[in-house]
């Protein structure tokens, strides 16, 4: 169904927030056409809302906002609304309570409340909210269901995927997904719930079938202030947020871990929310099952159910064999034993959590949905190893890239590793910039104790210096000196460019070694000042070894070899698909991209440097350039040794050749690049040699994050 246009009153009035008018009597009640908190979304028809927590404070757009037809503002500091725009606007300007509870359940009213229509699925937890995610649309999905996900690593409805901002973005993008998910056929949505999106109440306005916990550790004290201010953030999903989902009519479960943690976490639930208590163990004997059984049976009481999962057999680069039981007081449910393809004994705590999320919305197929976890696709940059190309097939050294970026994810990384590697182990390590900093000391501290090798180098140092993130790291010496004295030696490189730094750590490993790279997973950027540039470990590493086995300079090896080498989306007779990723990808770069059409004169080439990357166009191709298809098949062809150190590409347009329609043909697959994929890029084509700066990056500090919509 489409959305239809609704009264101002429909969405404020008797919402569960307080509002004012600021300038005109509560009696004007435009008509909303849609909502929006991007002054480039605004045109007649639309509601705008002024927001002082995003990444900007737009209420300095709230003019812009008026003149571009936005029949009424939501803003959140009055104090920012000058007394000029209050007197000389017939638009309502209206004070809101609250910033994001507000603005959540405006636009579930706006969208129609598409979470009450759709199953959905929230996860939270320090570590495992993206593996339980993607587990439990694995399994959703071979029961049936079509299924929406929202998280760290990217928002996708079947093939529509949409890179991420934030683990869980603001409420407006929540409910659009949403709603154009579920008009475009989705059953269920799935979503990481993380401890900041708890506290701002982005999620205000969602309604869950269930809910999971899987982890608790320190994290994002910079944000909350304590443990217990963490821990009461991520406690909300258990009890407020469930609370809100019974009120509206839901009847949810709520499963975790039956530690410590976990049964505090179930214990904040409210009455009529069944809960789901998890357990896995290694190495099953029949005595300590006994005892586990016995363990877990005793924490079912009304509405409860047990899930224990064990592992059979030693953890290795295959894979596991689980087996298991559900119990709950009436019956007990054996699980008999399959083979999942997964690393790290942590991997099963976190499928436990995504079965016994199913125990409440498909409770009678639960046992397909326990074969189908066989055939779980696993998690992208979660202990993930590194595919070198055909020609390293020799190579007895090995790369895995994983998100870990706590002290304790970092820990248990390299431990999954150490099980199943007998060979040397170095670990790359990254602080994030802006973040908290205290942890900084602790996460090189659980590297040294545990690899055989560290190296120091950048995660996402956003607004700060990466070399002082590196020395509040190495602070550690002063922190712990004893502990620092002891495992010093293990410390063998501080390099701040991270690519530089993947590569030789990859080149100073021995045979048979193995290489953890840390910190940014599934992430392909890496966050400098305000913007995003192209930097993905995967293809870092691949770099690094295409170098060493060719005998290169890190820049000078092709982007054949490292962004596009594993794309396996892409046909490889597709030139003009394969061309617009190149084109797409390279420009994300902190010098971006510039390509040049240039008219050559007869015998006169313009003077170049090395950073040019030079494509002629002669007489002898023209028979090439009938279309723009075949014009990239030319391109792609001249492009196989493009690399990093090129900064622009020149296209010299001989006078045989018409200057016109070769340019016109650049400027359409620039076009198409631009729109190949969320985020765009930012391309420039340029047709002389005037100076120009180019820049690259996927967003703008100064404007935020567009909105990225699924139609």
């Amino acid at each position: 169904m489409s959305v239809v246009a609704k009264k101002l009153s429909a969405l404020i009035e008797n919402a569960g927030f307080s509002y004012e008018f600021l300038n005109i009597a509560s009696t004007s009640d435009p008509l909303v056409q849609e909502v929006t908190l991007d002054l480039d979304e605004v045109s007649l028809g639309v509601l705008f809302i002024a927001r002082k927590l995003w990444y900007v404070d737009t209420h300095q757009q709230i003019d812009e906002a008026i003149q571009k037809g936005a029949v009424a503002v939501l803003v959140s500091d009055s104090s920012q609304v000058s007394e000029k725009t209050l007197h000389n606007t017939q638009v309502p300007i209206v004070l809101l309570e609250h910033e994001d509870p507000s603005l959540g359940l405006i636009c579930a009213r706006f969208y129609e409340h598409p979470c009450a229509q759709l199953k959905v699925y929230g996860v939270t937890g320090t570590n495992g909210k993206t593996s339980a995610v993607t587990y439990l649309a694995d399994l959703l999905t071979a029961l049936g269901e079509r299924v929406a996900v929202i998280g760290t690593v990217e928002y996708r409805f079947e093939h529509r995927r949409l890179a991420a901002a934030n683990t869980t973005p603001d409420a407006l993008v929540i409910q659009r997904f949403a709603r154009h998910a579920l008009d475009l056929g989705a059953t269920a949505l799935t979503l990481e719930v993380s401890s900041h999106a708890l506290s701002l109440d982005r999620v205000a306005g969602v309604y869950f079938d269930a809910v999971g916990f899987t982890s608790f550790g320190r994290d994002h004290l910079d944000f909350h202030g304590s443990l217990e201010g963490y821990r009461n953030a991520k406690g909300r999903l258990f009890d407020d947020y469930l609370m809100n989902s019974l009120q509206h009519g839901k009847t949810p479960i709520a499963v975790a871990h039956d530690d410590v943690e976990g049964q505090a976490m179930l214990g904040r639930t409210p009455g009529g929310v069944e809960r789901v208590y998890c357990h896995v163990q290694t190495k099953v004997t029949s005595e300590t099952k006994v005892t586990s059984e016995t363990k877990s049976l005793s924490l079912v009481s009304d509405h409860s159910h047990s899930l224990k999962l064990n592992i059979q057999d030693e953890v290795s680069l295959a894979g596991i064999t689980l087996e298991g039981t559900y119990a709950t007081q009436q019956d007990n449910t054996e699980l008999p034993a399959i083979k999942v393809g997964l690393i790290g004994d942590y991997h099963p705590a976190n499928a436990a959590i995504a079965l016994g999320m199913l125990l409440k919305t498909h409770q009678e197929r639960f046992l397909d949905a326990w074969f189908s976890l066989q055939k779980t696709r696993g998690v992208p940059g979660r202990m993930e190893r590194v595919i070198l190309p055909d020609a390293l097939s020799y190579e007895t050294r090995v790369a895995l890239v994983d998100y870990a970026h706590t002290p304790d994810a970092i820990t248990r990384a390299i431990q999954a590793i150490k099980a199943v590697h007998q060979g040397a182990l170095s670990v790359i390590i990254g602080c994030g910039g802006d973040r908290d900093r205290g942890k900084r000391p602790q996460m090189l501290k659980a590297a040294l104790q545990e690899a055989d090798q560290v190296w120091l180098t950048s995660d996402n140092p956003r607004n700060e210096s990466p070399q002082q993130i590196i020395d509040d790291a190495l602070s550690l010496a002063e922190l712990e000196p004893a502990l620092y004295a002891e495992f010093k030696a293990k410390l063998v490189g501080k390099i701040v460019d991270r690519r530089e730094c993947i590569a030789q750590a990859w080149q100073g490993l021995t045979k048979e070694g193995a290489l953890l790279i840390t910190g940014k997973g599934h992430e392909s950027y890496q966050e400098v000042q305000g913007r995003r540039y192209r930097l993905q470990d995967h293809e870092a590493l691949r770099a690094g070894a295409w170098a060493e086995h060719k005998q290169l300079d890190l820049q000078h090896v092709p982007y054949l070899q490292s962004c596009l080498f594993n794309d396996t989306t892409l046909d490889e007779n597709n030139h003009l698909a394969r061309l617009l990723l190149l084109l797409r990808e390279a420009c994300f770069r902190p010098n971006g991209l510039v390509l040049r059409c240039l008219k050559q004169t007869d015998g006169e080439e313009p003077s170049l440097s090395t950073d040019h990357f030079i494509i002629h166009c002669h007489k002898a191709e023209s028979s090439t350039f009938e279309s723009y298809t075949n014009f990239s098949d030319f391109l792609w062809t001249q492009l196989a040794g493009f690399s990093p150190q090129h900064k622009e590409i020149h296209v010299l347009v001989s006078r045989f050749v018409g200057f016109g329609q070769v340019s016109g043909f650049i400027d359409e697959i620039l076009g198409m690049a631009n729109e190949f994929a969320y985020p765009h890029a930012e391309l420039t084509i340029k047709t002389d040699l005037s100076d120009c700066k180019p820049t690259g990056g996927w967003s703008k500090q100064s404007t935020g994050p567009k909105i990225p919509s699924l139609v």
